[in-house]
């Protein structure tokens, strides 16, 4: 579900071009979370982490990625 009114995620900025979404399902579990580092889904952030950790989770996504629901 993607918020477009929210620009922030943990404090810092989404850059242009990345929206904030609660992920409440994936396609492919197995598929990285390529934002991982700058907005991890916890604390320490690591370099990557499987989409499927991340479901019920809020993250940063790239906006041309996003289908219509």
């Amino acid at each position: 579900m993607v918020q477009p009114e929210r620009k922030v995620l943990l404090g810092r900025a989404a850059p242009e071009g990345l929206i904030v979404e609660l992920l409440k399902g994936h396609f492919n579990p197995r598929c990285l979370y390529a934002h991982q580092k700058d907005f991890p889904m916890e604390l320490p952030g690591e370099a990557a982490r499987p989409l499927g950790d991340a479901v019920v989770s809020y993250i940063v996504w790239d906006r041309e990625l996003v289908l219509p629901a």
